[in-house]
């Protein structure tokens, strides 16, 4: 029997079988196409979110950069953009998370938002930038604050985000232009958000980079001849710039940094100095009502009848209120009270001298003037406190750290004076008008105990300057953060006379002096200083380098004027800046640089 039509139908089989392999194969093609462009548009939504997170990171660190400091109204920022507005984000749970964690709500937070239109992409790309401002008065609020940038391209978008490092917070002027950083004042229109900011916690400080200078103003002679710098220069004004210093890199900003050079943090080196004990073993006392008969002194804890064993050498008194210390070795804690009335309570205060050689090894309180002369030993346990002036006379050697702590001194007075194996400490706790006149200080071999060979913590207000301070000459002990330290409230100079060479500690400051309204450093010409040099004042701050005085593996920071004089040498030394340093040791603040938290990049397609 014949099939008709068999072959027809299997020509129609055999056509829909390839025509259903055919748009197989198309529709295959086809979707691999639009997978491809969805991948190529999200990659380009990617690359845009990145950009959007330069650029804001790009302003915050280096476009439109300011600083200004105007005491109690001060504001710390960088230009981050414009036409932020309010912003309704939804966080991501992650973030939530870890805010609820750290003790913030959403209370807490203040969300902004602004639109950038990409025209390099052909009208088709932009990228919205969302910066979540983290600000609790009640809860610590570091590395906190968000930035989402969302990246767009053809309808496909990609979102990029990291968390800032330190705690600042947003601001906005009265042109629509939005800073970040540290803020006690408002720049424009809008109100403070935290009053208890403090200063430097915005972003991490940034490394000098070999800087050898830095300073507000730079001055040289006209003039210069064999002056030798080796290192970076940063300055805002400089007068009679030369041109023939061929290891020195001259940077110009005009960024107005003449109150927010780094600064010491003046706590790191009194923290470790100890307090007046509470009471004292023995009062030294005149008898009550006997003035002119045999010394006598009485247990503080057991009675003004008892009697305790005498120091070793003379104690004895001029007068009921004035008192002399020859050859004594004393070592329980005592106070130099003067006569004593009927009960035997001491009616008034009384001075001391020290002379010939003494050996104090506990507290001593001299409810008024102390004065010494001659040999003076101490050990760990030994503190002064002074009532009254302190007076050092020329020629006394001083065996072991001389702590001192004056209640409210009418005047200091030191000259000449040796330190051997020990540390010079003041701490003037406060008076009006003290004259303060140190004139001649050589330390041999300083304390481990203290972080400074000489710190002077003047805490005193109003009247007259701290008078040149003489440096004469310093060996210090390795364990030392610098060489010098002073700090006062007021103005303070100082004159170093002889070189502070030491080789231990070349990575640590060699004099840091801050004077609330005037400080002053000066070098003697010849003289060589191993390390840094720090100057600050609010109002006026110098360093003068006389003619052929060199600093060798140091740094001169100041936010005033630094004066070099021909011949003078700075050259700088890269153990100064060691890998993960902070910005410089010792120092905290200058200009601030904006970083993500480490680990804490995020992507979402």
């Amino acid at each position: 029997m014949k099939r008709k039509g068999l072959a027809l139908i299997a020509v129609i089989v055999m056509i829909v079988l390839f025509t259903s392999l055919i748009l197989a194969v198309v529709l295959s093609a086809t979707m691999s196409i639009r997978r491809a462009n969805y991948y190529k548009d999200k990659l380009i939504a990617l690359e845009i979110a990145e950009t959007g997170l330069q650029k804001i990171l790009y302003n915050m660190n280096y476009y439109g950069y300011q600083e200004n400091n105007t005491g109690t109204t001060w504001s710390k920022a960088s230009w981050i953009g414009s036409n932020f507005i309010s912003s309704s984000f939804s966080l991501p749970k992650w973030y939530s998370d870890l805010i609820t964690s750290k003790g913030l709500t959403e209370n807490d937070l203040t969300k902004y938002e602004t639109e950038i239109s990409l025209p390099e992409y052909g009208g088709k790309g932009k990228y919205t930038l969302y910066f979540i401002d983290a600000n609790s008065q009640t809860a610590s609020e570091t590395d906190l604050d968000l930035i989402v940038a969302k990246g767009s391209y053809r309808g496909r978008t990609a979102t990029i985000s990291f968390l800032l490092r330190g705690a600042g917070e947003i601001q906005m002027d009265n042109s629509g232009n939005y800073f970040y950083g540290d803020f006690k004042n408002s720049l424009g229109v809008q109100p403070v958000k935290n009053p208890n900011r403090t200063l430097g916690t915005c972003g991490i400080p940034e490394a000098f980079n070999k800087h050898v200078i830095y300073g507000y103003n730079v001055t040289f002679p006209n003039p210069s001849t064999d002056i030798n710098i080796k290192g970076n220069i940063t300055y805002s004004t400089v007068t009679n710039k030369p041109t023939n210093l061929s290891q020195a890199t001259w940077t110009e900003t005009n960024i107005n940094f003449l109150d927010y050079i780094p600064r010491v943090e003046t706590d790191l080196f009194i923290d470790n100095i100890p307090s007046p004990p509470p009471s004292y073993s023995v009062y030294f006392i005149s008898p009550p009502g006997h003035p002119n008969e045999a010394f006598e002194f009485r247990s503080e804890h057991t009675g003004s009848d008892t009697i305790v064993s005498p120091p070793l050498g003379n104690v004895n008194y001029t007068s009921p209120s004035d008192y002399t210390f020859t050859n004594t070795q004393i070592a329980y804690s005592f106070k130099v009270w003067g006569d004593a009335n009927s009960n035997g309570t001491p009616s008034q205060t009384a001075n001391l001298t020290l002379n010939g050689t003494n050996t104090i090894s506990n507290a001593c309180y001299v409810t008024n003037n102390l004065t010494i002369n001659g040999n003076l030993n101490t050990t760990n346990s030994t503190i002064f406190r002074v009532g009254g002036a302190l007076t050092i006379n020329s020629g006394t050697i001083i065996n072991g750290d001389f702590v001192c702590i004056l209640d409210s001194p009418s005047s200091i007075n030191i000259t000449s004076i040796t330190i051997n194996n020990g540390s010079f400490v003041l701490l003037i706790k406060g008076g009006t008008n003290p004259g303060i006149n140190i004139s001649g200080i050589t330390i041999n071999g300083a304390s481990s105990n203290y972080k400074s060979a000489i710190i002077i913590y003047d805490n005193s207000t109003n009247g007259a300057v701290i008078n040149p301070i003489s440096i004469d000459n310093i060996i210090i002990n390795a364990n030392g953060k610098t060489k010098i330290f002073v700090y006062s409230k007021r103005s303070v100079s100082l004159n170093v006379q002889n070189n502070l060479s030491d080789n231990t500690i070349n990575e640590t400051p060699a004099v840091i002096i801050y004077g609330e309204k005037e400080a002053k450093i000066s070098i003697a010409s010849g003289k060589q200083v191993n390390g840094s040099i720090y100057c600050g004042s609010p109002t006026n701050a110098q360093i003068t380098l006389d003619p052929n005085s060199k600093v060798i593996n140091g740094v001169l920071i100041t936010n005033g004027t630094i004066n070099i004089n021909n011949g003078v040498s700075i050259i700088y030394d890269k153990s100064l800046f060691p890998v993960n340093s902070d910005a410089f040791r010792g120092f905290v603040g200058g200009r601030r640089k904006y970083l993500p938290v480490p680990g804490s990049w995020r992507i979402e397609w």
